[in-house]
């Protein structure tokens, strides 16, 4: 019992580590834009 909580805490922590990357990898490239066109301007 011990053991599956810490598998599904470790693969908890995993997924949303990743998800996280992915999430500030993708307001970057949405955010990237916007300030390049305000710089321009």
């Amino acid at each position: 019992m011990c053991l599956l909580m810490e598998l599904l805490t470790t693969i908890t922590t995993n997924y949303l580590q990743q998800h996280t990357r992915l999430y500030t990898d993708y307001m970057f490239c949405l955010t990237e834009p916007i300030f390049s066109v305000m710089n321009n301007m």
